[in-house]
């Protein structure tokens, strides 16, 4: 289990990491600034959790998901997937995701769940 929350934690970084450099390019500027609306939210949220994950509400996930600024990777094996995920989610088992990085948007928030 740690070496997941470790391979995620990596993932988020780089996704904020890559939001970053992206963001100031002039480009989507709306979604620019929808990604930096969901990092503040997630980074306060994640000042009240000792594992130190960031986090943001459902509301929050709707809302950047229609408006294409995230992208939500559901990391449970096939038998959970199947048997029920987020709309839209793609499935990468959480153990597989370093091997699947270059699958997932640099522009983009990566958002992801096991439960």
């Amino acid at each position: 289990m740690k070496v997941l929350f470790r391979v995620l934690g990596a993932v988020a970084i780089a996704a904020v990491m890559l939001v970053a450099c992206k963001s100031g390019d002039g480009q989507n500027s709306d979604k620019g600034k929808i990604v930096s609306q969901i990092l503040t939210n997630a980074k306060t949220e994640a000042t009240k959790h000792p594992d130190g994950v960031n986090r943001i509400t459902v509301a929050e996930l709707k809302d950047a998901m229609a408006k294409g600024a995230v992208v939500v990777v559901d990391v449970r094996g096939q038998g959970p997937y199947d048997a029920g995920h987020i709309k839209g989610s793609t499935m990468i088992v959480g153990a597989d995701i370093a091997a699947h990085l270059n699958e997932l948007p640099k522009d983009k928030v990566i958002v992801t769940y096991c439960s």
